[in-house]
């Protein structure tokens, strides 16, 4: 966990920075990438599609992160650590068995290198791979709601929040605890939250912009 001082609004940026996206595009710095959906075709029903894509445009239009849906479905584990694809599993994709605690929503599986820019010797990190699993494991994983309204009740997962914040980690945004301002306003990086405040998370927020196009 990395929590910036109060006075700064990039609460999860870590350091050293900035972070690029750059490995499919020879080493050079690029907010673009393009998310798929993984795992099992039948279970991306066009409603569940629509969540991730809203979500995706949540970073695209408000910031200058840029991640953009692919609706093909990548059939499979294929996608999985492969830096030519990113990946969103909900079909019960559970490679190192991280989702068996049901309190876990999600979890990003990111491989991001320290490297040295030759032209000024700065540090950044190049984030080479990011999958997003979404915890459908055994029979006490969280309920998830696709609707558009989003959850009411505090036991049922908004998908498209969780979706949002989950692209927030994929280029290295951390979890905010301390900091989170809960409420009708909380960033989108708030790491602990129900049903309802899930619902919240659909909505970036200064502090996550701030972030994101710090990052990029």
């Amino acid at each position: 966990m990395l929590l910036a001082p109060a006075t700064l609004a990039t609460h999860s940026v870590p350091s050293p920075t900035p972070v690029y996206q750059s490995a499919l595009n020879n080493g050079a710095p690029t907010a673009a990438t393009t998310v798929r959906p993984a795992g099992a075709a039948a279970v991306w029903t066009t409603a569940r599609l629509d969540r991730l894509d809203t979500a995706a445009d949540e970073w695209r239009v408000d910031s200058s992160f840029d991640p953009t849906l692919n609706r093909t479905v990548v059939t499979g584990t294929s996608c999985f650590n492969s830096a030519t694809c990113h990946g969103v599993w909900i079909d019960g994709f559970d490679p190192f068995g991280d989702l068996t605690d049901e309190n876990i929503y999600a979890i990003n599986y990111g491989a991001w290198v320290l490297r040295t820019d030759p032209g000024d010797n700065t540090k950044y990190y190049d984030i080479d791979d990011w999958d997003v699993a979404f915890n459908t494991v055994g029979s006490g994983h969280p309920v998830f709601t696709y609707s558009s309204a989003g959850s009411s009740d505090p036991n049922i997962i908004d998908f498209r929040g969780v979706a949002t914040h989950e692209l927030g980690h994929a280029i290295h945004l951390i979890d905010l605890y301390a900091g989170c301002h809960y409420g009708a306003s909380m960033e989108t990086m708030c790491g602990a939250f129900d049903g309802v405040e899930s619902t919240r998370l659909r909505s970036i927020q200064t502090d996550d912009i701030n972030g994101a196009n710090l990052v990029y």
